[in-house]
C-alpha cells in the first residue's frame, strides 16, 4: 500500500514535469500576442512587470531608449523580417517577344 503511494506520487510528478513546458510555452505565446495591449491598459504597476518579464537589456543615454527583448519575444516581434529586405519571389518573370514567334 505504502509503496503504491510512492509510486503514484512519482507519476504524479513526472506527468507535472512533462505538462509544464507546454503550457508555458502557451503562457508566454500568450504574453507575445497580447503584450502591447496589457502594457497599454496596465496601471503603472503591471507596465513594470511586464516590462522587467520581456526585456532584458534596458538602456538610456540621454533621450534614447534602447530595449532588448528576452527570447521568445525578440523572435515574434521579428518573425516577417526578411534576411536581405526584398520581396522574395519564387516564380521567374516570363517575356515574350514579338520577334520570336514564327
Amino acid at each position: 500500500m505504502l509503496e503504491e503511494k510512492r509510486l503514484d506520487e512519482k507519476l504524479a510528478t513526472a506527468e507535472a514535469r512533462i505538462a509544464a513546458p507546454p503550457r508555458r510555452l502557451a503562457a508566454l505565446l500568450e504574453l507575445a500576442g497580447s503584450a502591447y495591449l496589457s502594457y497599454r491598459f496596465a496601471p503603472p504597476a503591471e507596465k513594470r512587470d511586464l516590462i522587467t518579464e520581456i526585456t532584458s537589456n534596458r538602456l538610456v543615454e540621454g533621450k534614447n531608449l534602447a530595449i532588448t527583448l528576452k527570447s521568445p519575444f525578440q523572435e515574434v516581434a521579428e518573425r516577417f523580417k526578411n534576411s536581405n529586405g526584398a520581396l522574395e519571389r519564387n516564380r521567374t518573370p516570363i517575356t515574350s517577344s514579338a520577334s520570336s514567334r514564327p
